[in-house]
Parts: C-alpha cells; structure tokens; sequence
C-alpha cells in the first residue's frame, strides 16, 4: 500500500471551478473537469480531478485538487 502525498497548491477559481493552479512554483491552466465533487453533508475535502497543462504545446496531465474547508487551503494530492 502507498502512501498519498499532498502538496499545498494555489487555485484559482472561475465560476467556482479550478482554472489555473501553481504548483511547485509552476502556473498550471486547466483544461477540462473530469470529475468534480458530490454533495456530502460534513465532508471536510472537497476534490477535483483534472487536467492541465503548464504551457501551450505540453500535453495535459491529470490532477487531483482538493480544497480543505476547514484551513480554505489547496492541496494537490
């Protein structure tokens, strides 16, 4: 079994999805949503998955976002 690691992230938003992200001092554009959060009732992450990409002619890559309401801090995990 394998350990999970996160990593702060900062996120920005555009109509309160990720649009942009930097990571490891690199600005990341989001590309598309593959999967976004469901609604559960005193859930303290709430995670995106996503692909970006950190310039034009660089393949996207999936992520995984999440937000930890109870710091309002990003994390790429």
């Amino acid at each position: 079994m394998s350990a999970v690691r996160s990593e702060p992230a900062d996120v920005w938003l555009n109509g309160g999805r990720p649009a942009r992200f930097v990571w490891r001092g690199r600005l990341y554009t989001v590309l598309s949503i593959v999967e976004r959060p469901g609604a559960e009732p005193g859930a303290r992450w709430s995670c995106w998955r996503v692909t970006a990409s950190p310039a034009r002619n660089v393949p996207a890559v999936g992520f995984r976002l999440c937000r930890d309401d109870s710091r309002e801090r990003w994390y790429l995990t």
